[in-house]
């Protein structure tokens, strides 16, 4: 793909993602707004019904109570008192669809047994009737009178009744117990009918609106949907099924979220929240997402709750974020054709003329040039190409040169282990730049001796490895003439003082063991070296006297004898690039845990343990280049 296409793809593409988020940021703040704001409308909405409803309920309720007052001196009563009383309370409010007193048996001279006088009001007047007539009327009347044995307090209930005629329709009704010295001689029976509900509803401003109320257990009462107004849990508010909407099981209860928001509904609170609709209703964008604000109404313990469709509160800001994305999406077309253009002339054309020159530099055209005017990044990049075309033949010539410094040093090192029947050597170098200052060596003694031993040159890179390959030729040197470590580390440092500039210097350990005596002489310049005894658990450190070489003349070196060093022993040498290396977190390895490590190790051979430690010094970099020359000599006595 050309350089414009990905331009324009890699622009097209990012912009593109932020006009979405950008637009599903806006919606969704605006959206929040909306359903805050609508949230807020609804809440107060919900409240000031309460209130209004409570108002209502509790001049119901009061005519029930004081009415059980006045009919507390029942012997002053006769029947058709008590049918005129009834008659007279549900002509004076509208609201009250019907009321009557009942009775314990035998407290009214006069009247039947059992005797229940009720007034209900009907379209064509109020009607008087003894709804103890019918044995069905008389249990379900004596079923809601019982729990005043127990409750003595008034309370509603609702009566929901089958069939037609007087005394059947579903009401909400208020009881109030009538009571002489705390006996419980009968109560008075308020009825409120759906008509009243609606008549209610109609006074307090929520005509037409989606209401419900429920009783203290969560069981639906009252429902008004659109113009109509039901006494169920079971119908629907604004086309959605109430048991959907509200998730009410076959008993009418709340279940799920909004039980647990049913329940933290205090007297005189409210609670607004977002209610989902379940099973197939998801799928019903109507049917969608709901505001639902619930409160309680004092009196009667009942929770109102009023509901708004999301999509209701969220419309209008719907249609003003598609407008102004789609606004803000012919913006981001037009500036994305003026960068592109301004991409081509600006960028493009300089730029592929600077990829012309480096094409035919790296053919061998040593007069390629990209010839760019002007003071800008692009014009800068091609004069400076052109001033580096000239210098990419040197650079290269540079390159080669460290290539053959690199396999001469390489080639300086040993090139195989060393193996005899009683001592095998292995050992290893990593450079941390083409070449290091880091050497090992061994050998064998005219008189049969081992000698193995490792240096590190002060730094790495070219210096270091020069110096480091001057040493190593005269420490070589020294102890072929020699044979004896002090004299032979002095006199290879007299030379290396010599030759020494920069500050440059070595540190050096080297040992020689005698097959017949077995016995470790070690000499050092400022570098230990480490002995594994074969009955021992961890390494201890071997260490001579000595200062490293370069630095002075005339120093003394002294050597440490190791005795017995027999089958089983190990000898372990590393230059500081393996145990001063540093993982990502910037912790540093030390020599405790690469010993540590390296004496689990002991039952593999030489070459074995070089490779595990150099994996486990890799490890723990964890992808980090080295900081120094790595260099790890092991020696195993059989």
């Amino acid at each position: 793909m050309r350089l414009q296409g990905k331009i324009a793809i890699t622009m097209l593409l990012p912009l593109a993602g932020l006009l979405a988020l950008v637009v599903r940021q806006d919606l969704s703040n605006t959206r929040a707004r909306a359903i805050e704001s609508g949230s807020a409308q609804l809440r107060d909405a919900v409240q000031n019904a309460a209130t209004l409803f409570d108002g209502q309920f509790r001049r119901v309720a009061q005519v029930a109570d004081t009415a059980a007052i006045a009919v507390q001196d029942y012997a002053d009563w006769n029947p058709d008192e008590l049918f005129r009383f009834a008659r007279a309370i549900v002509a004076r409010d509208p609201v009250i669809l019907g009321f009557g007193t009942t009775w314990k048996p035998g407290l009214i001279q006069g009247a039947p047994d059992p005797f229940m006088p009720f007034a209900e009001r009907e379209d064509s007047g109020i009607k008087e009737l003894d709804l103890a007539e019918s044995p069905q009327d008389a249990t379900r009347l004596a079923a809601m009178f019982a729990p005043m044995e127990t409750a003595r307090d008034p309370y509603w209930s609702m009566a929901f009744q089958d069939g037609e005629g007087p005394g059947r329709r579903d009401v909400v009704r208020y009881l109030s117990p009538v009571r002489v010295d705390g006996r419980l001689l009968g109560a008075t029976a308020v009825d409120i009918g759906a008509s009243a509900f609606k008549e209610i509803a109609h006074r307090i401003g929520l005509s037409g609106r989606a209401w419900l109320l429920m009783d203290a257990d969560g069981r639906g009462i009252v429902a008004q949907t659109g113009a109509a107004v039901h006494l169920t849990g079971r119908e629907s508010v604004r086309g959605v099924p109430l048991d959907e909407m509200f998730r009410l099981t076959e008993d009418d209860r709340f279940q799920g979220d909004l039980d647990a928001l049913l329940q933290s509904v205090g007297d005189g609170d409210s609670i607004v929240a977002i209610v989902e609709p379940i099973g197939t209703m998801v799928a019903d964008a109507e049917l969608g997402q709901r505001v639902a604000a619930l409160t309680r109404i004092e009196s009667t313990g009942w929770v109102l709750v009023m509901g708004e469709p999301v999509g209701a509160l969220t419309g209008a800001a719907d249609a003003l974020v598609r407008e102004r994305a789609f606004r803000a999406g012919l913006v981001v077309c037009a500036a994305l054709g003026i960068v592109l253009f301004g991409a081509w002339r600006a960028v493009l054309r300089p730029t592929r003329r600077i990829v012309d020159a480096v094409e035919r530099a790296a053919s061998g055209d040593a007069t390629a040039r990209a010839g760019l005017d002007g003071n800008d990044e692009l014009a800068q990049l091609g004069r400076a190409i052109d001033e580096a075309i000239p210098r990419l033949e040197e650079l290269a010539s540079t390159r080669v040169s460290l290539e053959s410094a690199r396999h001469v040093q390489e080639a300086m090192l040993p090139a195989q282990d060393f193996v005899t029947d009683r001592v095998r050597i292995a050992g290893r170098v990593r450079p941390s730049d083409e070449t290091g200052g880091d050497y090992f060596d061994h050998g064998l003694f005219k008189d049969g001796s081992v000698v193995f031993g490792l240096g590190d040159a002060t730094g790495h890179g070219l210096p270091s490895a020069l110096f480091a390959t001057t040493a190593r030729a005269y420490v070589r040197a020294m102890l072929r003439r020699e044979q004896a470590l002090d004299p032979a580390i002095a006199e290879a440092n007299d030379l290396l003082v010599d030759d020494a500039r920069g500050g440059l210097f070595m540190v050096l350990f080297v040992a020689a063991w005698s097959p017949a005596t077995e016995t470790l002489n070690v000499g050092s310049a400022g570098h230990p070296g480490w002995l594994l005894r074969h009955d021992d658990d961890a390494y201890r450190i071997l260490e001579a006297p000595g200062v490293p070489l370069g630095i002075a003349r005339d120093q003394q070196f002294g050597t440490v004898a190791v005795e017995n060093v027999r089958g089983g022993d190990l000898v372990l040498v590393a230059s500081d690039g393996a145990w001063e290396l540093r993982n990502p977190d910037g912790a540093q390895l030390g020599t405790e845990a690469l010993l540590r490590h390296a004496a689990t190790l002991r039952g593999m051979t030489p070459e074995e343990q070089v490779a595990r430690l150099f994996e486990f010094i890799t490890d723990f970099a964890g992808g980090r280049p080295l900081d120094d020359d790595c260099t790890v000599v092991i020696a195993r006595f059989d």
